[in-house]
């Protein structure tokens, strides 16, 4: 039996998690492992325990209690933690027979990883964890590849074809600053109604976007189609994603399923942010311009480069 234990880093926040779920699918989809150990962060275990990739699931802070949940002789070892000073010597003590970290590069201990890339912050994060899993194991598909099937094997066959459906992602769990603005989103979306009658728009909102709700509920029935969706679970958000012909977002957490999804993009960003922006030929990031805030951003932009991606690549 192949075993494989995974190191994940230390954080809560949904997007940070959503960018790990390629590299936890790849390992047992494609690393050809029967027995996946999941380290996680405390609370977390309603995100990760319905997924069928992971056989044993543990959030323990102790690194005695690590070491020791880290199956003897395991065949595959990768700590994403940079920050854990000791990671690389779990694998030297439970004898691991490939040992794979991200790490910082002023830490004498990464020598005893197999292999151990410098973390970076300029590059997608799903790409940063996949790229040192791939090149280890000689996987045979490049992280786009990984990061599509991980959210398809998600959604579970509910994607539906030919949907003229267009994602709507208001929120942001970080804050205002973040935050276009829901009237933004919604005069967005009349206006490419207008232009594209044929599209029915669905808005996504998190357990934070109390106000969002009441702009949107006041609005329902009138001469917009959309739907309100709250509170999704990993497979439905994967699902409506993949069944959009658009995706128009704030900088957060749903927003991953998109891009890693690889479907029409637009990022609405605060600021130059290449962690959490995954460019592809279907993605653009809108910011700023002259250095002002993320309301700055017009209306008219936003709505030129979504034109500009449905005639491309959905309407054209």
């Amino acid at each position: 039996m192949k075993k494989a234990a995974l190191l994940l880093r230390s954080r809560t926040f949904y997007g940070a998690n959503i960018v790990s779920l390629p590299v936890i699918y790849a390992i047992k989809k494609h690393a050809q492992v029967d027995h996946l150990t999941l380290f996680a962060s405390s609370g977390l275990e309603n995100f990760y325990r319905n997924l069928s990739w992971i056989d044993n699931y543990s959030e323990t802070k102790s690194l005695l209690k690590t070491c020791f949940q880290v199956p003897a002789s395991v065949d595959v070892y990768y700590s994403m933690r940079p920050g854990m000073v000791n990671a690389a010597l779990i694998g030297l003590v439970r004898r691991a027979r490939v040992s794979i970290g991200l790490g910082k590069p002023s830490n004498p201990l990464n020598r005893f990883f197999d292999r151990c890339d410098e973390y970076t912050e300029d590059v997608y994060r799903a790409v940063t964890y996949l790229l040192p899993l791939i090149e280890t194991l000689e996987l045979p598909m490049g992280p786009a590849f990984y990061m599509r099937e991980a959210m398809m094997d998600m959604a579970e066959g509910r994607v539906e074809k030919a949907s003229g459906r267009v994602c709507l992602l208001p929120g942001a769990g970080a804050g205002e600053f973040k935050k276009w603005g829901v009237a933004r989103f919604y005069e967005l979306a009349c206006t490419l109604y207008a232009r594209y009658p044929g599209l029915v728009f669905d808005f996504v909102l998190g357990p934070s976007e109390g106000e969002e709700r009441q702009f949107l509920e006041a609005r329902l029935g009138q001469r917009l189609p959309f739907r309100i969706h709250e509170n999704l679970g990993l497979g439905d958000n994967a699902a409506l994603m993949a069944s959009s012909v658009l995706v128009v977002a704030n900088d957060c957490g749903p927003s991953h399923f998109a891009q890693c999804l690889q479907r029409p993009f637009i990022g609405l960003y605060c600021e130059n942010n290449p962690e959490w922006f995954f460019p592809h030929a279907q993605s653009a990031a809108v910011l700023p311009e002259d250095g002002g805030d993320i309301k700055s951003i017009t209306v008219e932009r936003v709505v030129k480069t979504a034109a500009d991606l449905l005639n491309t690549y959905q309407l054209g």
